[in-house]
């Protein structure tokens, strides 16, 4: 299961800008006994393209301005993130490198904290040892 929190608006070199979704703005999101970590500084996203998940770092944050009616003086702000890929998913298997990039409109979503650590090399069976560990704990 993964949570959209975005969409891909610019794809430029090996630069991507996404466009954060309002309701995506939490620190911690619990889903399903799963926890997600949030969009911010550092952290983990992925780009879905096709079967295939393209692993981004976010590098920066802004809030874009825009305006919905001339007369009216209300203001929205648009949240936008810049993420630099790192890698790739095939399967249940992380390979670290540039070989795809997204096209505009793909959804960007959160990595769980288990797929966070199937990434930095502990297994799957490892992490559920060590999630069962602290609930018996």
């Amino acid at each position: 299961m993964s949570i959209v929190v975005g969409e891909v608006i610019a794809v430029s070199g090996v630069r991507i800008s996404l466009r954060i979704f309002e309701d995506s703005s939490q620190e911690t999101i619990f889903y399903d006994g799963v926890k997600y970590r949030g969009v911010s500084l550092r952290e983990h996203v992925s780009i879905q393209r096709g079967f295939i998940d393209i692993v981004c770092l976010v590098e920066g944050e802004y809030l874009d301005e825009r305006r919905v009616d001339a007369d009216v003086e209300q203001t929205l702000y648009v949240r936008k993130v810049d993420v630099r890929p790192i890698g790739y998913i095939v399967g249940d298997k992380f390979l670290e490198g540039v070989k795809f990039m997204p096209m505009i409109r793909d959804k960007a979503s959160l990595l769980s904290e288990p797929a966070l650590l199937h990434k930095s090399g502990v297994g799957w069976a490892d992490v559920y040892a060590q999630r069962l560990e602290r609930w018996l704990c």
